[in-house]
């Protein structure tokens, strides 16, 4: 229960796509429940470093598919974790820094 997961069908930093990453809720998100509109992600990878800043925040239905925000049409960082059994806290961030990819 250590690290992240990205949610397959999900893109990678830079891409222009949005990004889907889950935690554990008592461990690596388990600062989520402090997150406030306009905290700031840093993202160090090995072709740029990345920066995302929260703009919304929302507890939706674990079968709640609109809440990943996999349909939009920009990068967005949406990461997510456990709040109950049927429910699941999701962060919205979106990229302020960062290298754009052609891919």
């Amino acid at each position: 229960d250590i690290g992240v997961g990205q949610y397959i069908g999900s893109s990678i930093f830079g891409f222009g796509k949005p990004i889907l990453i889950a935690g554990h809720h008592e461990t690596s998100f388990y600062p989520f429940q402090y997150i406030e509109i306009g905290d700031v992600f840093k993202v160090i990878t090995s072709y740029g470093e990345y920066t995302y800043t929260v703009y919304d925040t929302k507890v939706a239905d674990a079968n709640d598919k609109s809440a990943t925000l996999l349909d939009a049409g920009r990068e967005v960082l949406v990461m997510y974790t456990l709040t109950s059994y049927s429910q699941r806290l999701f962060v919205y961030a979106n990229k302020t820094s960062g290298p754009d990819l052609i891919y």
